[in-house]
């Protein structure tokens, strides 16, 4: 098994395990090679449909959702000899598949919609047709008040 360098090994014993079905279980010291191996056996042994709450899982728990599915994408990559059967090859596309989900979802999160500056007339508006604004305000009582001027003095 070729592993592939995992920033972050989030494995542990089962008898530490919250969620048995999902964690990354190791019982030797946890390196690469336990990691990646468990890792391997872990999704060979979920069923297909547990695949995107398994992904899921594994990125509420990393730090970095995004080099962590990189590197399961690698460790696929690497390991393409263990999905050679036809039910492995099913698997093995339906995770390039999520991973590709995941990575749009990831990408699409981090662009922003701008930000859309409200005119100075809505600033205090109940609705569209009725609207009072400070700034209008301030300048006609300006102007109001030069006319005033002009005219009593």
């Amino acid at each position: 098994m070729q592993t592939a360098p995992f920033v972050e090994l989030l494995a542990v014993p089962s008898a530490l395990a919250k969620n048995p079905l999902f964690d990354i279980i190791v019982e030797e010291k946890i390196n690469i090679q336990n990691y990646c191996n468990a890792l391997i056996a872990k999704i060979l042994e979920l069923k297909q449909s547990q695949f995107p709450a398994f992904i899921d899982y594994q990125f509420n728990q990393v730090k970095n959702p995004e080099i962590w599915i990189c590197k399961l994408e690698k460790l696929l990559a690497n390991n393409e000899a263990f999905f050679s059967s036809k039910t492995a090859m099913s698997r093995y596309n339906k995770l390039y598949f999520l991973i590709e989900k995941k990575r749009t979802e990831l990408e699409s999160s981090r662009v922003k919609e701008p930000v859309i500056k409200t005119p100075k007339k809505f600033i205090n508006a109940e609705s569209e047709d009725r609207y009072f604004s400070f700034y209008e305000l301030k300048s006609s009582s300006k102007k109001s008040m030069m006319t005033i001027k002009k005219y009593c003095c």
